[in-house]
């Protein structure tokens, strides 16, 4: 086990990045009506447990904002909100969330697409030396195989593959956790089974 990354994850080390989940967008996903389900739980989970959230927007005037079933749902105090060029959340704009969240190295990722975006995203990210727990049931592409074969290329490069549930019991650690009654009706909200399904 020695030199094995574990991706172990702590709340006080964890931040949410919400990428391009937007309204004009979802209509041409794979399944993206679940991602939405996925994401809206996630931000809910960022207002229990304090989490940071970074929220971009590709191209707002072709792809709309953000679904409101998530904008309605953000707290405020903890969102930095992006439009961006670049296909990788991580660029200049962005360089200001990650010197405010600097102690924060564990990155929860989730949205669209997968190829492209969120992939992009990921290998910034690792390149840079924070972990990335990718939600399974939180990322999607316009075609299935560009979201399954993202995923191979993401996990071969060092993220981790994981799911709301999976993410959200090891934030909690225990049902003794103070987040944890509040946490009970939002992990009901949807199941893993509901939502993508196997890769």
């Amino acid at each position: 086990m020695c030199g094995k990354r574990l991706g172990r994850l702590l709340k006080e080390q964890t931040m949410l990045f919400n990428c391009d989940i937007q309204t004009g967008f979802m209509k041409h996903l794979y399944k993206g009506e679940h991602i939405v389900n996925t994401a809206r739980q996630m931000v809910q989970t960022a207002g229990v447990m304090n989490l940071p959230i970074l929220v971009t927007e590709q191209n707002v005037k072709v792809f709309g904002n953000t679904v409101p079933e998530l904008s309605n749902d953000f707290p405020k105090n903890l969102i930095q909100y992006y439009e961006k060029s670049s296909f990788s959340m991580i660029n200049e704009q962005t360089e200001a969330f990650l010197k405010a969240n600097s102690e924060r190295k564990s990155v929860i990722l989730y949205g669209a697409e997968a190829h492209v975006c969120v992939q992009q995203t990921c290998l910034d990210l690792l390149d840079r030396g924070y972990e990335v727990h990718l939600l399974t049931d939180g990322i999607t592409s316009i075609n299935s195989l560009d979201r399954t074969t993202a995923f191979e290329r993401m996990r071969d490069a060092g993220a981790f593959l994981t799911t709301f549930q999976s993410v959200v019991f090891e934030l909690m650690k225990s049902h003794t956790s103070p987040d944890f009654k509040k946490m009970l009706p939002i992990i009901k909200l949807k199941t893993t089974e509901d939502r993508l399904g196997h890769l």
